[in-house]
């Protein structure tokens, strides 16, 4: 039952601050040797699994001294896991997570209707309107998840209502209802090809207007940035599609 006051919390990230830096001191010496050794502990989502198949071996023969951890966390998760030391690096999705997060964009990737491919409304290679949306059943994440959020801001901004049959946390089962045929379903390509069903499900593309999630690299701002973590930043976004940073 015992927590933290928030001068508490303010004390612990200086104690943080300065355990960093006697740790940087201690390795001075092999750093400059242009050896770095620790303990990296990378949070991310289901989605950038197949990025990871190749970044993991990548920076074990980059860093053969450094203990690598993958966390596999939602947004919200990630985020707090952040903010309490946790992990060093995350990957989010979410946009309003951004209290005491420094943000380093990798990549906007598409939402797409995502069907059954018997229960389509469309061919396979046809558009769909945004605001056709509003006569289909769709099964969609709670109101807490980035691609709720960015459905719901613009279905307000279309002035139409959603039709949601089903409210369901995580991106498998929704594919699962989708198969099934409880309705359709709004998702990034990534969980579809996670899902290996490409042959049962049909993705139609939305626009007017396109609907967008972005993807980021985020890092807490009261961590210090070691060359450990800008090495890794250099060679996350190589593999998760962003740029040099």
């Amino acid at each position: 039952g015992v927590t933290l006051t928030e001068s508490g919390k303010a004390a612990l990230r200086q104690a943080e601050h300065i355990l960093q830096a006697v740790s940087e001191l201690g390795h001075g010496a092999d750093t400059a040797r242009d050896s770095i050794r620790g303990k990296l502990v990378i949070a991310t989502p289901n989605t950038t699994r197949h990025a990871f198949t190749e970044f993991i071996p990548a920076f074990q023969t980059r860093f053969p001294q450094v203990s690598l951890e993958i966390l596999e966390a939602h947004s919200r998760l990630t985020y707090e896991w952040l903010l309490e030391g946790r992990a060093d690096i995350g990957i989010l999705h979410d946009p309003t997570l951004t209290r005491g997060i420094q943000r380093i964009p990798l990549f906007d990737e598409p939402l797409l209707l995502v069907s059954r491919s018997d229960l389509a409304p469309v061919p396979a290679s046809a558009q769909w309107p945004f605001r056709s949306l509003a006569g289909l059943p769709l099964i969609l994440p709670d109101e807490h998840h980035s691609i709720r959020a960015a459905v719901e801001a613009q279905a307000k901004r279309s002035r139409i209502k959603l039709r949601v049959v089903l409210q369901v946390q995580g991106g498998q089962l929704i594919l699962d209802l989708v198969q099934q045929g409880h309705g359709h379903a709004i998702l990034p390509a990534t969980s579809v090809k996670l899902r290996g069903a490409r042959d049962l499900l049909q993705l139609n593309e939305i626009v007017e207007p396109r609907l967008m999630r972005g993807r980021c690299l985020a890092i807490a701002e009261h961590r210090p940035d070691t060359r450990l973590l800008r090495e890794a930043r250099k060679l996350l976004r190589h593999y998760l599609g962003g740029r040099d940073y």
